[in-house]
């Protein structure tokens, strides 16, 4: 049974029930459970994908940037046309025996040829280059994904200890 109760200047304040002080009790104990269950939920989740699944998307990627800049410098086909004229000029030779047109068409086809290989050869290895270059980083890359949660902890720590100190 509720009793009335005078609290300065509230003559009607009624004392809540035993019932409802155990109902809130309850509810206010279900929610801490559940938002507690949430994050070891959120937390076990996640270092299920950042350890298993994202590194095989990483992997995927890895791959993906390698076929983009393989195709984007054309180094199959800079390799297959490696000694051809530059931009296909070439000069034809004339019918006849004339050393001097010979000689000047050998002259202008080398020249572009040479020209063509300096510049494919060029853009070659600056595929290649970049090819090598995204090799060698998948492996600092791997390793600071694998180390990044731990990372994130220390330093959370660390701001805490900067913080109370």
């Amino acid at each position: 049974m509720e009793t009335l109760f005078s609290l300065r200047g509230c003559p009607d304040y009624r004392l809540p029930s035993i019932e409802a002080l155990i109902v809130n009790f309850a509810a206010r104990t279900a929610f801490r459970y559940n938002t507690i269950m949430g994050f070891a939920i959120f937390f076990r989740e996640y270092l299920w994908w950042h350890y298993s699944k994202a590194i095989r998307e990483i992997l995927e990627l890895e791959k993906n940037f390698l076929w983009f800049f393989w195709h984007f410098f054309s180094i199959p086909l800079l390799a297959r046309t490696l000694f051809s004229p530059f931009r296909r000029l070439s000069e034809g030779y004339k019918k006849g025996f004339d050393p001097w047109a010979i000689l000047e068409s050998l002259i202008v086809n080398s020249i572009s040829r040479l020209v063509g290989f300096f510049l494919r050869a060029a853009v070659l290895l600056m595929g290649l280059l970049v090819e090598v270059v995204l090799t060698l980083a998948l492996g600092p890359a791997l390793l600071l994904w694998v180390l990044l949660p731990f990372v994130v902890v220390v330093l959370f720590a660390a701001g805490l200890g900067l913080i109370f100190s």
